[in-house]
C-alpha cells in the first residue's frame, strides 16, 4: 500500500513539463516507456497521478504499519549524479502530497550497487 501511495502521488505531468521542460514526451506508468515494444500505457499498469487514491493507500499503509501520524513515516530515497532536478520534485511531492518524510541519498552508482547487494544479503 506504501508504494502504491508514493506511485500515486507524483505527478509526472508536472515533472516533465516544468522539471525537464520536455512537454511533447508522455509520462511513465509502467516499466517500458511508450518507444519500447510491450507498453502497455498509463491506466493498463502502474498508477496515475490521483491524490485521493494516494491518500487512501497511504491511510492502509499506515494502518498495516500501525503509524498515526504520515509525519512519523521517514523515506529515503537513493540516486546517482545525474538526476537531481527529479529527484527533488520527487521529495517534495511525496512530502506535499502524503506528508511523509523524505531524507534524498546521493551515492555513486558504484557504491549504490554495493549498498544493494548489503540489502539483499
Amino acid at each position: 500500500n506504501l508504494r502504491m501511495a508514493l506511485s500515486s502521488a507524483v505527478d509526472r505531468r508536472a515533472i516533465l513539463d516544468a522539471v525537464l521542460e520536455l512537454p511533447w514526451r508522455i509520462e511513465a506508468c509502467g516499466v517500458i516507456p511508450p518507444e519500447i515494444p510491450g507498453f502497455q500505457g498509463c491506466g493498463e499498469v502502474g498508477f496515475d497521478y490521483d491524490l485521493d487514491a494516494a491518500a487512501e493507500y497511504l491511510a492502509a499503509a499506515m494502518a498495516e504499519m500501525d503509524v498515526e501520524d504520515a509525519g512519523d513515516i521517514t523515506l529515503q530515497l537513493w540516486f546517482n549524479r545525474g538526476n537531481e532536478e527529479v529527484i527533488e520534485a520527487v521529495e517534495e511531492q511525496w512530502e506535499t502530497n502524503l506528508g511523509v518524510n523524505v531524507n534524498v541519498v546521493n551515492m555513486e552508482w558504484g557504491a549504490y550497487l554495493e549498498t544493494l547487494d548489503i540489502c539483499n544479503d
